[in-house]
This record gives C-alpha cells, structure tokens and sequence, in this order.
C-alpha cells in the first residue's frame, strides 16, 4: 500500500484569484479508447469521485511541477499488480464542484481571468507530461533472536 500518491501537473500558464475552488481536482474516469480522447469522456463520470485536490492556482507558479496528493480514496483507486491501468483525470475545482465563476467565491471583474494550464499526458515533449509519483516504504523487518545452540560435529578429521 502506498504511503504517499501524487499527481504532477507541469503547469504552463496560472491567473486569478486564491478561491478555494481555483484548483486542480483529480477524479477518476474509464475513457472511450485507449489512445485517444473523445467528447464523451468528458462526461463519462456522472458523479466523479475526488482524488485529490491541489493546492489553489494563486500557489502555483509556471514551468513549475503542481503537486495533488491523492486522499484515501485516491491510493485506493490505483490499480496494483497486473491488474489494467489506473486512469485520472484533472478537473478545475469550478467545474469539478459545479459552480458558476463570479459567483460562488470570486467577484466579477472586467477582463477577468481564472485560469490554470497544464501539459496533457499526449504532449509530444516527454518531460513536462503529467505523471503519478508513488512514494512508499516497506515494512519494518522483524527482528528475532536465533537461541544459542551447542553443536555436534559428525565426521572424521585428520
């Protein structure tokens, strides 16, 4: 069981305000296909479960990695052993909580931008493609203590 699962989102663009809601939310979802995206998957998940939630978008920085650590329900939901393939997906917090912007937790402002960016797991460079972090440790060895034993040696010596 892992101790600690993170997903990395590595960010291109941030702006707005510190709402609680102007995070990124991890939720779980089963695509269409395996190697592409379609419109439905956006909806493939009528009540998504959150895995996590990042920190809010006014802590993030671009060209920077943003940390979500997965709750409870999200070390669960990683499929271990050969099992199939553990699949996320990243929600911004006003869509995953379905709130309308300006008006749950921000003040409309003229040319007002709330917005996160981050590099998809299909981008072409390798090292900016979001990716999960598992960070775990194996149990403590027991210790024992092996009593102390006479022994008899059998043989011939010269």
């Amino acid at each position: 069981m892992p101790t600690i699962a993170e997903v990395k989102n590595h960010l291109t663009g941030t702006g707005g305000a510190a709402s609680a809601n102007s995070a990124m939310v991890i939720s779980s979802t089963t695509p269409q296909g395996l190697t592409t995206c379609s419109n439905d998957d956006y909806a493939t998940s009528t009540t998504p479960v959150e895995l996590g939630r990042s920190d809010t978008q006014s802590t993030m920085s671009v060209s920077t990695w943003a940390t979500t650590t997965l709750n409870a329900n999200g070390r669960a939901y990683i499929k271990k052993g050969n099992t199939g393939r553990t699949w996320f997906r990243t929600l911004y917090g006003w869509d995953f909580d379905n709130l309308i912007p300006h008006t749950n937790g921000i003040t409309w402002s003229s040319a007002g931008l709330q917005a996160i960016e981050a590099y998809f797991s299909d981008t072409a460079t390798v090292g900016v493609r979001p990716y999960l972090a598992v960070t775990h440790s194996a149990p403590a060895p027991s210790t024992f203590v092996i009593p102390r034993q006479d022994m008899i040696i059998f043989g011939e010596f010269d």
